[in-house]
């Protein structure tokens, strides 16, 4: 609501300067329906933020009666890519569990809400379906790297850490570094990349560059996590994230894949920096 009051002040403030600036009652008339475009569009969109807050809140009432405060308020209401055909709808919602002795914030959660009108049932009949997944810091950089590994050769370490790699070479004395590992590429002398292991990993709060060939804390020095060469936008690499998610990438781009409802969905990236960097 204070977003409104914010945009009819601004609009007070500079639809007298374009009025005087034209003639006549025909201008008056232009800019008040200027004006009550605006605030129709903004008040639409309150309206609909709220109603799905409302829908979030009443979830978790019903499915976490042991809660005894919490905040929920829409991260993202336009989730998913332009590309995606799929009848499915996500909407991420910023969730905050509250302790009562103080008030104090607990932690920054995500609450992602599938919403698909397709789903057919075991009739046959097309029925609506919801699914909502929350997500605390450690599983959504879980979910992350599950995504990243299923586009690279390249292991996680054993403590599930996501290791950072550098280029050392693309020749054939390269391959013989120690701990060295190669990444096939046709358009090196040898075919093959070589990397080795550096001993930082990967902190999702600090800045890196996802490309198409990999994500990178220094896209010059070829540091990062390495994806295949040369992928297309028929292949899919996949990972089993739960037991309601398989998690697909393809064209760069986080996919959702809901095993219920057997439907793929596809994540803007500047969504999911949008989260990662919030949960972090």
């Amino acid at each position: 609501m204070k977003k409104l009051i914010y945009l009819f002040l601004i609009i007070i403030l500079l639809v007298p300067k374009q009025s005087k600036a034209q003639d006549g009652a025909a201008a008056a008339v232009g800019a008040a329906a200027v004006v009550g475009g605006i605030i129709g569009a903004a008040v639409s969109a309150e309206n609909n933020r709220e109603r799905l807050e409302l829908i979030a809140t009443n979830y978790i009432l019903k499915n976490y009666p042991n809660l005894r405060g919490f905040s929920v308020k829409v991260l993202s209401h336009n989730s998913t890519t332009l590309k995606d055909l799929s009848g499915v709808k996500c909407v991420i919602f910023a969730f905050s569990e509250y302790e009562t002795s103080m008030g104090d914030k607990l932690k920054n959660e995500v609450l992602l809400m599938f919403d698909s009108n397709s789903w057919i049932n075991k009739y046959g009949t097309k029925t609506y379906q919801r699914i909502a997944v929350r997500l605390d810091r450690n599983k959504w950089n879980t979910l992350l790297k599950k995504y990243y590994a299923a586009a690279s050769p390249f292991p996680m370490n054993e403590d599930n850490t996501m290791p950072i790699y550098q280029y050392v070479g693309s020749d054939s004395e390269d391959s013989t570094i120690e701990g060295v590992l190669r990444l096939k590429n046709y358009d090196s002398k040898t075919n093959f990349d070589y990397y080795k292991k550096l001993t930082d990993t990967f902190n999702f709060r600090n800045n890196y560059q996802n490309k198409k060939n990999g994500l990178w804390k220094n896209t010059y020095k070829k540091i990062g996590f390495p994806f295949y060469n040369k992928l297309n936008g028929d292949t899919y690499f996949l990972n089993d994230f739960n037991d309601d998610i398989k998690i697909v990438f393809n064209e760069n781009k986080l996919g959702f894949y809901i095993k219920e409802t057997n439907e793929l969905i596809q994540m803007k990236e500047g969504v999911v920096k949008q989260v990662t960097d919030y949960i972090n």
